[in-house]
């Protein structure tokens, strides 16, 4: 698991490492020269660097289709002077780095921007120094598994997908791996080293049927290779799989649902994208100005956003496709209750947002790469209801049927008004000024007491954030939060998951449309 030192308790840790580092000289110049660039010329500097590997292997119809790989290396050197002055400067070629003269470019830099009216941030001189030299052991890990391994088992998973029915079926399935080492080194010597392992394995699965074409996808990730090599996991995958081959077949002669105000289920996919999409990104510090979240000059911290049982929550879970310990600038990340018990309560931000958004440093700031700027970001956000139906099944073991019966035993089947199930997540639209949000579902099964939930074709989810929070009235299940994508924030493209119970209740709401 994790190992953690703060600093100033153990300051030795990384000179230890780096002396074990295969680009020992070079670690040891850029630790050394940004304390002594700051003691001798008060400029500080945060120092990023990467290393990438990636490999993606694409399966069709049971042949193997590509394999691609990839790898890159660099530095991204963030630079300060004492009136919060600011420049950043990266290079490609690490390890064969010219140091020094990136620093000299540095301070030539921030001597030209000083010149101008900009914007000044000399927070960064408050955070506290720390040590975090994080290794962790997975269960899965790549080094014991080879390539000829991940190809056969996503053949294996392709073809049993596609033997469902090979006539009116057409599958491709990709694996993709990616591994990003990080050292993050700071002026005042924070020194961090943290790795971001994380596996992906998708199928599109495309019906063929009745004249129409229907394509829906299933995807699970993880840190490690437990999505294909661990049996729990790897069976989530399969038995989403085959459920959405199954229904693609039957959604092709399948009618369309009529427009209108329904109660709404959903499953952790879509409650995933309501959090992110449609909430999460609304309580990133650098976008709160101008959003649902930011009322009077202020982050609207303590205001009632949806009933008690509700919370939201985002950080990182190890072992997790989004999983990152340590933040961009070197401080550990944490979780962060962003609603609790209903009420606003925290903001994900970083220390060049936290002051001017009015709330305390959570260390949330993530980068996709070594040339990019720190901007807060989620890891893993999960909407949970705290008093939930329980089941002790398996989500994929809960068929539209179960789904309906436990929905009929628990009263949540509406008696004015009908309710519907919506499964699957496909994309969708949000916007931060006012909160509206477009999320297309995969199918829609309509529920009823006759306990004969019936299909119809996808449609959209249209509505608004605050609305869809504030009438959450019931939730089955608990917290599955392995809802995988990639968020496209500032076209940096980080991993992030999450969930939430494995469906929620959202009664009907004059701002909440399917149609």
């Amino acid at each position: 698991m994790a190992h953690s030192k703060k600093a100033p308790a153990d300051f030795g840790a990384p000179v230890k490492f780096m002396e074990a580092d295969k680009d020992s000289k070079i670690l040891k110049t850029i630790y050394e020269g940004s304390a002594s660039i700051y003691k001798n010329e008060k400029i500080y500097l945060i120092s990023r660097i990467q290393k990438k590997k990636a490999l993606s292997v694409t399966i069709i119809n049971g042949e193997l289709s590509d394999i691609t790989s990839s790898s890159r290396c660099g530095a991204g050197i963030h630079a300060f002077d004492q009136s919060g002055a600011s420049a950043f400067i990266s290079s490609n070629t690490f390890p064969q780095i010219d140091f020094a003269a990136m620093c000299e470019s540095l301070k030539k830099l921030i001597a030209s921007s000083s010149a101008y009216d900009i914007k000044r941030n000399k927070d960064i001189f408050k955070l506290e120094a720390q040590v975090n030299i994080i290794k962790n052991e997975y269960p899965h890990p790549y080094e014991k598994y080879d390539l000829a391994g991940i190809i056969e088992k996503a053949k294996a998973a392709n073809k049993k997908t596609q033997e469902i029915d090979r006539n009116r079926l057409s599958v491709t399935t990709n694996c993709t791996v990616a591994i990003d080492d990080f050292i993050i080194m700071r002026s005042d010597g924070t020194f961090s080293s943290f790795q971001i392992p994380r596996a992906a394995v998708s199928s599109s699965i495309t019906a063929k049927d009745n004249g129409q074409t229907v394509t829906l996808g299933s995807r699970l990730g993880s840190s490690d290779l437990s999505v294909l090599f661990d049996d729990a996991v790897h069976s989530d995958f399969m038995s989403q799989s085959e459920f959405y081959a199954r229904e693609a077949l039957k959604l092709c002669s399948a009618p369309s649902i009529e427009a209108g105000k329904y109660r709404v289920v959903i499953d952790y996919a879509l409650a995933k994208g309501l959090a992110h999409e449609a909430f999460g990104h609304a309580a990133e510090a650098d976008l709160h100005r101008g959003s649902i979240l930011w009322k009077d000059q202020k982050f609207i911290k303590g205001e009632r956003v949806a009933s008690p049982e509700v919370n939201i929550t985002d950080g990182p879970i190890f072992n997790d496709y989004a999983w990152q310990p340590v933040g961009a600038n070197g401080n550990l990340r944490s979780q962060t209750e962003i609603v609790k018990n209903g009420l606003v309560e925290k903001s994900l931000c970083d220390i060049f947002s936290s002051r001017e958004a009015g709330v305390s440093n959570e260390n949330s700031e993530r980068i996709e790469g070594f040339d990019c700027p720190a901007i807060p970001r989620m890891t893993n956000i999960r909407l949970e209801y705290s008093r939930p139906v329980k089941t002790d099944k398996r989500f994929y073991d809960l068929t539209p049927l179960e789904v309906n019966k436990m929905l009929l035993e628990n009263g949540l089947i509406a008696a004015d008004c009908e309710t519907l199930l919506l499964l699957g997540y496909k994309g969708g639209q949000v916007s931060p000024v006012n909160g509206d949000f477009v999320f297309n579902c995969s199918m829609i099964y309509k529920m009823n007491s006759e306990l004969r939930p019936e299909l119809y074709k996808p449609a959209i989810f249209a509505g608004k954030t605050l609305s869809a929070l504030s009438s959450i009235i019931s939730a089955i299940g608990p917290v599955k939060s392995d809802a995988l994508g990639t968020c496209g924030k500032n076209g940096q493209g980080v991993p992030s998951s999450g969930g939430s119970n494995y469906f929620l209740v959202i009664d009907k709401n004059e701002n909440i449309t399917i149609g």
